[in-house]
């Protein structure tokens, strides 16, 4: 779990950091649907950075193929289906288990509640220099929303590092609240928690030999709708992303 200064750094600085939080058996299962995925679409003809600008989701690469959207808002379909992709050894298990359960406790220590839900997954995959560039621009994670008022619902990234990230290797650059700058270098395996107003980029990886890989989920406290959309319908037919409620 976190500690009180990691809650109080996120509240005041709007970021935190915690070092070495996988396990070995974690880390070692979000690396390799990372390169399972990664390396399906670029099987299937596609540019990592230029087609994908880096970012491998889960739900819409094309590996898994579903009948409806239930998976959007019922946990137990979405467990069912997310456990598919990494079907040995136990590993998918695993890692739908490591998301619900372990990020989401972490999501509800910093947002302050019980009810947390998963609202979008991702990888970053940074392929070596010699692919081309693959900064990222300075942002903030709801500035992404369309709806102005999305971007005022409270969110957490949990942005996990696959490999050691440093400034060789596009790692990420923040400042934060207090308008102090921080350069993320840390182990494989340790987790940053930003909030949606933190303003923050990423470089390009500039290592000519090897892949930079990251893991990203994000919570919110409530389900996001589109509010165009009749209140009536399925929440899976209204939900902007994701809206899995993860488990205590």
């Amino acid at each position: 779990m976190l500690t009180e200064n990691n809650i109080k750094d996120f509240q005041e600085k709007g970021y935190t950091v915690l070092i070495n939080a996988l396990n070995e058996d974690e880390l070692r299962a979000l690396h390799e649907e990372a390169d399972l995925l990664s390396n399906h679409l670029m099987t299937e003809g596609y540019d990592i950075i230029h087609d994908l600008g880096c970012i491998v989701e889960p739900w819409t690469c094309s590996y898994l193929t579903f009948e409806d959207e239930n998976y959007k808002t019922d946990c137990e379909e979405y467990q069912k289906l997310r456990d598919s992709i990494l079907d040995w050894d136990n590993e998918g298990a695993l890692i739908s288990k490591l998301i619900l359960y372990k990020y989401g406790a972490w999501a509800s220590q910093l947002m302050a509640t019980e009810d947390v839900y998963l609202l979008n997954e991702q990888y970053i995959i940074k392929p070596p220099s010699v692919f081309g560039s693959s900064q990222f621009a300075w942002h903030r994670d709801s500035d992404y929303y369309e709806d102005k008022r999305h971007r005022q619902e409270p969110t957490v990234a949990c942005w996990t590092a696959l490999d050691d990230v440093n400034k060789l290797n596009g790692t990420v650059e923040l400042v934060d609240f207090e308008n102090n700058s921080f350069l993320l270098e840390v182990p494989a395996g340790s987790v940053l928690f930003m909030s949606h107003r933190l303003l923050h980029h990423s470089r390009s990886n500039r290592n000519p030999q090897k892949f930079r890989r990251a893991y990203m989920a994000q919570f919110s406290r409530r389900p996001l709708v589109h509010y165009d959309k009749p209140q009536d319908m399925p929440l899976a037919s209204r939900c902007v992303a994701l809206a899995v409620k993860c488990l205590q």
